[in-house]
């Protein structure tokens, strides 16, 4: 199996810098380092190993994961210095997984910055849109992509996926020709904020002066949130046109995030699954509203 992977160039999607990885699960099919997931969802690569492990009998062999470890293909990972001679040798697992491994992955996972990442990834790696900007390929037709709903649909349902996200990945697959899948229906009444609208609102920024999300998605898991303060919806963002289901929350979440940053004399490095994220206030109000 591991002679049918190729490892292609970096790939740049968004703020994503990753290795464009082919074969082992199927021909021309991609495929995903976890050691470079970790990277881009800012986490380390023993916490994502060690969920996956924990998890392991949801991932099928050849089909959602493969482990590198051991194999002839390690040299490869030398070669193109995704790994280091000493870190392969310390390496219980090397996995890598199909859009159907990473999928699941992210269910373990279950935060906001996954789930917006997969959007973007789904759109510009796994599935065709990267190929069609960049001149690769033709624009589908319809009846091709109406075959490739009826192979694909099946697939999400089987893996899993939440019928909100069914319906952004069939808007997806259809953009290319002009087709638009509606999504309002689907959509929550609620007011509700993503981890990037909580850091607008509370002011939290990174170095680069941009909405910290990672760092509100590193404060959510550390605060009680219940089923009823959080939505998974579907999101587009109209700045790149990519989208995804992403976690969103009541205003009361917003004053627990609030609230703790408040107890701590809004911290300037908060930490979160495995990594510490800088963190400054453009102010720093003392007055929340509903509390926990």
């Amino acid at each position: 199996m591991t002679n049918k992977i190729k490892i292609g160039g970096l790939v740049t999607i968004g703020d994503m810098k990753f290795h464009d990885i082919e074969g082992g699960f199927g021909k021309d099919k991609r495929a995903m380092l976890v050691k470079e997931i970790a990277e881009i969802h800012g986490k380390e690569i023993k916490y994502i190993n060690k969920q996956i492990n924990a998890n392991r009998k949801h991932f099928i062999d050849g089909k959602d994961i493969l482990d590198l470890a051991g194999t002839k293909f390690e040299v490869h990972l030398v070669n193109h210095r995704i790994f280091s001679q000493n870190s392969i040798n310390r390496s219980e697992n090397i996995y890598i997984l199909s859009e159907r491994g990473y999928f699941k992955l992210l269910k373990i996972l279950e935060d906001d910055l996954a789930w917006e990442k997969y959007g973007e990834l789904l759109d510009g790696y796994f599935h065709m849109r990267k190929a069609i900007k960049e001149g690769l390929g033709n624009v589908p037709r319809l009846g091709e992509l109406n075959a490739a709903a009826r192979i694909i649909m099946p697939t999400l349902k089987e893996a899993g996926m939440p019928p909100q996200y069914q319906a952004v990945a069939l808007q997806s697959l259809y953009k290319p020709v002009g087709v638009t899948i509606p999504l309002d229906g689907i959509k929550t009444d609620k007011q509700l904020f993503n981890c990037t609208e909580i850091a607008e609102k509370l002011g939290m920024a990174s170095k680069a002066g941009k909405p910290h999300y990672q760092a509100v998605a590193a404060i959510i898991t550390q605060i009680p949130v219940s089923d009823d303060e959080r939505s998974l919806v579907p999101y587009q963002s109209n700045v790149s046109g990519h989208g995804g289901p992403t976690w969103q929350y009541a205003q009361s979440v917003v004053d627990k995030v609030q609230n703790w940053l408040i107890e701590r004399n809004y911290p300037s490095e908060i930490v979160g699954g495995g990594k510490t994220f800088k963190a400054t206030y453009k102010f720093k109000p003392a007055v929340v509203g509903a509390t926990a």
